[in-house]
Formats: C-alpha cells, sequence, structure tokens
C-alpha cells in the first residue's frame, strides 16, 4: 500500500489537481492509518471537484468512513448527510449509517 501511495503522490507532482488521483491517495492513506493526511487529500480533492456532484458524493462518502472509525460521529453523521443530499451511490448505507450512530451503536 505504501508503494501505491507513493505512485499517487508522484502522479500529483505531474497532475496536481487531479481530484480523482487525490481520492486515491487518501484511501491509501487511510488503509495505512494515516488519516489526517487522508482527510487532507479528501478536502483538497473536495475543493477540485467543485464542478462533479458525483465524485463530491464518494469524498463525502469517504470522509465519513473516517471521521466515523475515529469516533468523530457527529462530523461522520454531517458527511454522510451530505452525500445523500449529492445523490450518492451509497445513499442506502449512508442513511444505515446515520441510524445506527444515532440509535447510539457506537457507545
Amino acid at each position: 500500500m505504501k508503494q501505491a501511495a507513493d505512485a499517487y503522490r508522484r502522479a500529483l507532482e505531474l497532475e496536481p489537481e487531479s481530484a480523482r488521483t487525490r481520492v486515491a491517495l487518501a484511501d491509501c492513506l487511510h488503509e495505512l492509518k494515516e488519516s489526517e493526511e487522508a482527510l487532507a487529500e479528501l478536502f483538497q480533492a473536495w475543493e477540485e471537484a467543485v464542478d462533479d456532484r458525483t465524485l463530491q458524493a464518494d469524498i463525502a462518502f469517504k470522509l465519513a468512513a473516517i471521521y466515523e472509525f475515529a469516533g468523530e460521529y457527529r462530523k461522520a453523521v454531517e458527511q454522510y448527510e451530505r452525500h445523500v443530499e449529492l445523490g450518492g451511490k451509497e445513499a442506502g448505507k449512508a442513511k444505515y449509517r446515520i441510524r445506527l450512530i444515532y440509535d447510539g451503536a457506537f457507545d
């Protein structure tokens, strides 16, 4: 996974405004337990994907998952709700995760 992250970083040197590459790098970083850096890449990708609602929905879902994993449930819910509002393809899962959080499944 470290090699993949390094490859995505090199790709970003060539094409620094590639939101999709940033999202892929963030996935690798999350797998490597580098959540802060993954969040930073996702927020940057969000800014770069301003005209791509589908990608923004995907980013919101990934942000929510990282926040949920970190126990930051309020932030997770905000991002899951954003995913739903953007018409994300994982809206059903997002609603389910929101329900679990509100029902106290993670207390």
